[in-house]
C-alpha cells in the first residue's frame, strides 16, 4: 500500500510499519492517516522533523491516481497494469466495488479468474469498511476522468521497460505516464518486450534488448509517446 508502486508515501518503510502495528498504532492502511503525529514524533530514533516530513508524505498520499490505490489495497491477481485498466474503466471504488463479476470480466484485459477475485474482496465486509474509512480519511477514491474501456490508449498492447538515469523525468514519473498511456511497463526485458527507453548509463538491459531484437529508444522517443507519437519501429506491420 506505502510502496512506491502504489501510494508511494516516502519515509514510511515496512520497518516503520511494523513498528506501528506492534505499538498499535495502525489496524489497517486506512489508520496511517488518523495517526497521533504527536504521539509519531515521541518515538526512539524519529523526533518532530522527521515525524512532520512523514506527515506531509502520508497528507500528500491521499491525492494519489485512483490506480494507485487499487493496487495498493492488495487485490488477488491485481498488479499495476489491471489496476490502471480498472482505474480508466470504472473510475471510482464506488463504481468498481458495487460491479458484477462479469462487468469486471468484461474489461478488455481482464478475464474471468481476476474478475471474480476483484468481486470476491469487495464482497468482504471488512474491505467495506476498509474503504469506507478511507474515504473518510480524505484519501481521493475517484479519479476526474471516467473511462467507457472501449477507446484505445495511444500506447496499449505494448510492453516497456525503462533503464538507465532519465534527465526529464523520474523514473516513478515515466512509469505511471506511461501506463496513464495505455502500456504495460515492466522490470525484465524477454522476447515479450515491445520496447526499451534507454537514458543514460543504461547497462544490461539495453544489451539484452539488442542481442534479443528488440528496439532499443532513447529519451526523446519517450516524450514524443507521451505526446500520443508511437514511433514507427513499434507500429503494426
Amino acid at each position: 500500500f506505502v510502496g512506491r508502486s502504489a501510494l508511494d508515501i516516502e519515509g514510511l518503510g515496512a520497518k516503520l510499519v511494523d513498528r506501528f502495528i506492534d505499538l498499535g498504532l495502525v489496524h489497517d492502511v486506512a489508520d496511517f492517516y488518523t495517526l497521533d503525529w504527536e504521539q509519531v514524533a515521541q518515538l526512539e530514533g524519529l523526533g518532530e522533523k522527521s515525524a512532520e516530513n512523514l506527515r506531509e508524505s502520508v497528507e500528500g498520499s491521499k491525492d494519489r491516481p485512483l490506480w494507485r490505490l487499487i493496487h495498493g489495497l492488495g487485490i488477488r491477481h491485481v498488479g499495476e497494469r489491471t489496476a490502471t485498466l480498472l482505474a480508466d474503466r470504472f473510475g471510482s471504488l464506488d463504481a468498481l466495488t458495487a460491479a458484477p463479476a462479469e462487468a469486471i470480466a468484461a474489461v478488455g484485459g481482464i478475464g474471468t479468474v481476476v474478475a471474480q477475485s476483484i468481486y470476491d474482496f469487495a464482497q468482504e465486509e471488512r474491505n467495506q469498511a476498509l474503504i469506507v474509512k478511507l474515504e473518510r480519511a480524505g484519501v481521493r477514491v475517484q479519479d476526474e476522468r471516467v473511462g467507457d474501456g472501449s477507446h484505445r490508449h495511444p500506447l496499449d498492447g505494448l510492453t516497456i521497460v525503462l533503464t538507465g538515469r532519465l534527465t526529464e523525468l523520474t523514473r516513478p514519473e515515466a512509469e505511471e505516464r506511461l501506463r496513464r498511456a495505455g502500456a504495460n511497463v515492466t522490470s525484465s526485458v524477454s522476447k515479450k518486450t515491445s520496447a526499451v527507453i534507454a537514458g543514460e548509463d543504461a547497462g544490461s538491459k539495453a544489451e539484452k534488448a539488442r542481442e534479443l531484437g528488440v528496439p532499443v529508444l532513447a529519451e526523446a522517443d519517450l516524450a514524443a509517446m507521451l505526446d500520443g507519437s508511437v514511433p514507427d519501429v513499434l507500429r503494426p506491420a
